[in-house]
C-alpha cells in the first residue's frame, strides 16, 4: 500500500495513474537517433513530431538526470528552424476523460532559455471535429524544472465517439524557427488537480504497452509449412507479442525461395502464403515492423 499525504500518493509505483505511455522515454523500438522529415513521424515509442521543413534531430539522452528522481532517459528535440512544430502523443478512449479534471506535468530544459507556445490536450474524433484544452506560454529555462498545467475537460458530446481513431492528443507546441535543443522527460497526465510524483512502471510493462501500437518482430529465416505441394505452395502464421490496437500495416520482411501470393495482418498475428520456386519450401526473414499507431 502506498503512503499518502493529503491524499497524494508518495511512491512512484501507484498503478496506472499516468495515462501517458512511455512518458519517461525508456522505450525506443525504432532507434535512438533521427533526422526528422516534414509531416508526422514517430521516434521514441508513442511520441511523434509533426512539422514542416524540419532538418534537425531527435535523440535519446541518457546522462543529465542527477536532479530528477527516477529519470533515466529523456528526449532531445532540435527542429533547426522548422515551422508548425508540434510534439505529440495520442491516447485512446477520450470519452473516459469527459467532465473530469486532469493535470499534465513534465520536466523540461533548453540548451538556451526559450518557451513552448502552449501545452495541453486536443480531443479529436478522427474525422473533422476537435476540442482543445491548452495553456498559455510555458517558459523553458536552461536547468530542469517541473512544469504543470491543470484543466477541466468538460463536455465532449460534440465528438463522434464511434470513430476507431478517436483520441486525446497531448501536445507541446514548439515556436517556429527555434534553433536550439529542448529536453523533456517524466511526462505525466493524471486525473485530479495535483501533480503527484511521476509513476515509474517496470520496463517490460512499458514495452508491452507500447507494442499494442508498434512492434518489431524478428523473423530469422522462418520456413513456412507446405499446404498444397502439387502447386508448390507454403503458408505460415506469426503471432504478435501483444495484440494490436487495429490490424497493423507491416513492412521490413524479405521473401526467400518463392513469391508472395497472399498475406493478412490482423490484431493477433501475421499470415503469409507463397508459392516456392526452388527447393521444397518458401521462407521469410528480416523484421516484421507492425504499425498500429494513431496519427
Amino acid at each position: 500500500v502506498n503512503p499518502t499525504i493529503n491524499g497524494v500518493a508518495q511512491s512512484g509505483y501507484t498503478g496506472f495513474k499516468n495515462h501517458i505511455i512511455n512518458g519517461g522515454f525508456d522505450v525506443w523500438q525504432r532507434g535512438t537517433y533521427f533526422s526528422p522529415t516534414t509531416g508526422a513521424q514517430y521516434f521514441s515509442d508513442r511520441w511523434y513530431l509533426d512539422t514542416t521543413g524540419s532538418s534537425g534531430l531527435v535523440r535519446r539522452v541518457t546522462d543529465q538526470y542527477t536532479s530528477i528522481s527516477g529519470a533515466s532517459n529523456a528526449i532531445g528535440i532540435n527542429i533547426n528552424g522548422a515551422s508548425s512544430v508540434q510534439f505529440r502523443t495520442p491516447l485512446e478512449n477520450p470519452e473516459k476523460m469527459q467532465n473530469k479534471t486532469f493535470t499534465l506535468s513534465f520536466y523540461v530544459r533548453g540548451a538556451v532559455a526559450t518557451q513552448f507556445e502552449y501545452v495541453g490536450i486536443i480531443f479529436r474524433d478522427g474525422v473533422n471535429s476537435q476540442i482543445s484544452r491548452l495553456s498559455g506560454v510555458k517558459t523553458i529555462s536552461t536547468s530542469y524544472n517541473r512544469v504543470s498545467f491543470t484543466f477541466d475537460v468538460g463536455d465532449l458530446s460534440s465528438l463522434d465517439m464511434a470513430q476507431t481513431n478517436r483520441n486525446a492528443t497531448v501536445v507541446f507546441r514548439i515556436p517556429n524557427g527555434l534553433t536550439t535543443e529542448i529536453f523533456l522527460t517524466n511526462i505525466q497526465l493524471e486525473e485530479g488537480s495535483v501533480a503527484t510524483p511521476f509513476e515509474q512502471r517496470p520496463y517490460g510493462l512499458e514495452l508491452s504497452l507500447c507494442q499494442r501500437y508498434y512492434e518489431v518482430q524478428d523473423t530469422p529465416t522462418m520456413g513456412l509449412s507446405n499446404y498444397n505441394s502439387w502447386a508448390n505452395e507454403s503458408q505460415g502464421r506469426i503471432p504478435w507479442k501483444v495484440a494490436k490496437r487495429v490490424p497493423p500495416t507491416v513492412s521490413g520482411y524479405t521473401v526467400h525461395n518463392g513469391n508472395l501470393i497472399a498475406s493478412g495482418f490482423g490484431v493477433y498475428s501475421a499470415y503469409f502464403a507463397m508459392n516456392w520456386t526452388s527447393g521444397n519450401s518458401a521462407s521469410i526473414s528480416g523484421y516484421l515492423l507492425a504499425d498500429a499507431e494513431i496519427y
